[in-house]
């Protein structure tokens, strides 16, 4: 098994296929004519000077410096090297079913490279290839948010993780956060344009920019990237008013953010200036219910979050749900969901 690394600081690992017992299973290991090549990696990203004596060093001329840095940044980092060595041997043991029937070897390669002619003309065009292909991957992303498919923008995520930026901060946490903090504020927008109430989006953006700069190891900014992904599609598919008529998607906020005040079909239709009628045909044309239906529907849903999520007593609760009439609230809540308020808290809490 040889382990070598090559003039651009990139390690590869490989092993003759020849000898490996037909009762291994190497299908999905990737099969260059007789040999198993694993590779190429780099224990870390090069910096900037590093980039220019790469350059020098294997004689490529500076313009295309950007190149060889997307280069580098398509390709696996892998700093614990001793660990990913380990790995690769324990493969070879495993291939070859005992380790005395192979070895190991090391290959520097110190021959350096012959010349090669390069156009003096910088080409462009891979360089413009690739970004529009971000971009495109970039919108893409933002258009399953808004449109809260969770699959789709979770393999939009998945395409932009090929491409890594470089570096801009000193840190590489720095650089991590700056990174989720741009896509938290895309993601909200995105989440706005199908027309969810700002402040749901405030509040979850909020929570996202606390968790970012809480961060102190790549493997949460990975966990925050997709949670934030799953986050703002089940935004979407809860709170998005996208399909109904403004007149419908103002008294539905309305209702959702004031439930302890008086509703009714003459207040909203007196307050949002239409007439009663209309409103009603409007809104039970869209909604599939009528407006007292609905309010009493959104009513209930926050006393059911209050009977499971605080300690306060039914009247309160009630109070809290824009029922004044306590008896009348209890009436209903059998109806909807079978048990009274009281029966409902007990049965959840196991009591």
């Amino acid at each position: 098994m040889y382990f070598t690394e090559d003039t651009f600081n990139c390690h590869y690992c490989f092993f003759s296929a020849n000898d490996i017992p037909a009762t291994s299973d190497i299908e999905n290991i990737a099969l260059k004519g007789n040999y198993v090549v694993i590779g190429p990696w780099i224990e870390t990203m090069p910096s900037n000077d590093e980039i220019y004596g790469l350059l020098q060093k294997n004689r490529i001329p500076a313009h295309l410096k950007p190149e060889l840095m997307l280069y580098y940044e398509h390709l696996s980092v892998i700093s614990y090297y001793q660990s990913w060595e380990a790995l690769l041997i324990m493969i070879g043991d495993y291939l070859y079913d005992d380790e005395k029937k192979f070895n190991i070897a090391y290959i520097k390669d110190d021959q350096g490279i012959e010349s090669v002619d390069y156009s003096p003309k910088q080409d462009d065009s891979l360089s413009l290839k690739l970004i529009n292909k971000l971009y495109e991957d970039e919108t893409n992303l933002l258009d399953a948010i808004q449109a809260g498919n969770t699959r789709q923008a979770l393999i939009c995520m998945a395409k932009l993780s090929q491409y890594r930026p470089p570096q801009r901060a000193q840190e590489k946490n720095r650089d991590s956060k700056s990174y989720l903090l741009a896509l938290n504020t895309l993601a909200r927008k995105a989440v706005q344009n199908s027309s969810v109430h700002p402040f749901h989006i405030h509040t979850m953006s909020n929570d996202f920019a606390r968790q970012i700069e809480n961060a102190e190891r790549q493997g949460e900014f990975y966990s925050i990237c997709e949670t934030m992904i799953r986050c703002y599609c089940s935004l979407v598919q809860e709170y998005s008013l996208k399909n109904y008529s403004s007149v419908v998607r103002n008294v539905i906020n309305e209702v959702e953010f004031n439930l302890k005040k008086p509703l009714s079909l003459s207040l909203l239709s007196r307050q949002f200036n239409i007439d009663p009628s209309n409103l009603s045909h409007h809104f039970t044309r869209e909604m599939g219910m009528t407006l007292t239906d609905f309010i009493n529907l959104k009513r209930l849903e926050k006393s059911c979050y209050l009977l499971l999520n605080s300690a306060l007593y039914v009247q309160e609760i009630a109070e809290e749900c824009g029922y004044q009439d306590v008896n009348y609230f209890i009436r209903l809540f059998k109806r909807k969901y079978g048990k009274t308020p009281g029966e409902y808290r007990n049965h959840a809490l196991g009591k």
